[in-house]
């Protein structure tokens, strides 16, 4: 049976340790590094990247956009002693379907990489408490999306710019504009990280990876 690959990048050796023995277990084989040039080869193809937010010389999501990059596959998790409201939808528009403060315990990430495994987003609670009454309050609407809404709101949650979307769907960039200006006004959002909150409050399921495969050979071309 296939092990689950989880690659954690933090340069904190403490923090670091502490993340493996929570998620360490007989169905994981887990992976350590201090930063994207150190031992990341060790970890092909992973399931999940657990990386810290504020590695040295890298500023805002920077971390996130890398992980993203060089694993577009993987389900990307955060680690972040900052958990203010713009810092998680900062991270989770770069490609993060995970977003952990620090304060968390080890009994609660392991329940937040369970969650994501599923294909759930998680957010902290406070970002859902914080939203604006107006903003989000689309969540009922998710039902009355179309299957072309529905595809473009998943490329959102995995973390896919406007560009990437053209690639992957063969449509133009002013179209894919056109839909998502529908989206955001179906789902009373202004932004693509509203839509994405939306989507984390009501339990959206992001499709496997495997559905997204088109991404790698897109951007290869």
């Amino acid at each position: 049976m296939r092990k689950t690959k989880i690659l954690v990048i933090d340069d904190h050796p403490l923090i670091r340790d502490a993340v493996v023995m929570a998620l360490s277990g007989a169905d994981t084989s887990v992976f350590i590094a201090s930063d994207f040039s150190s031992h990341v080869e060790s970890c092909a193809d992973p399931d999940f990247v657990v990386v810290d937010l504020a590695l040295p010389g890298m500023g805002g999501v920077e971390s996130v956009r890398e992980a993203r990059r060089k694993w577009p596959r993987a389900s990307i998790v955060v680690l972040s002693a900052t958990e203010t409201r713009n810092v998680v939808l900062a991270a989770i528009e770069a490609g993060a379907i995970g977003f952990v403060p620090k304060s968390y315990s080890a009994d609660e990430l392991v329940e937040v990489i369970k969650e994501v495994a599923t294909g759930k987003i998680h957010l902290p609670i406070s970002v859902g408490a914080n939203q604006g009454a107006n903003e989000g309050a689309g969540v009922d609407s998710l039902g009355s999306m179309t299957p072309r809404q529905m595809e473009l709101l998943s490329y959102l949650l995995c973390g896919y710019s406007n560009k990437e979307i053209v690639l992957c769907t063969g449509l133009s960039e002013k179209t894919v504009k056109f839909y998502l200006t529908g989206l955001f006004r179906l789902l009373k959002v202004r932004s693509r990280t509203g839509a994405v909150v939306v989507a984390a409050r009501a339990g959206l399921v992001i499709p496997p990876a495997s559905a997204f495969n088109r991404r790698s050979t897109a951007l290869a071309q």
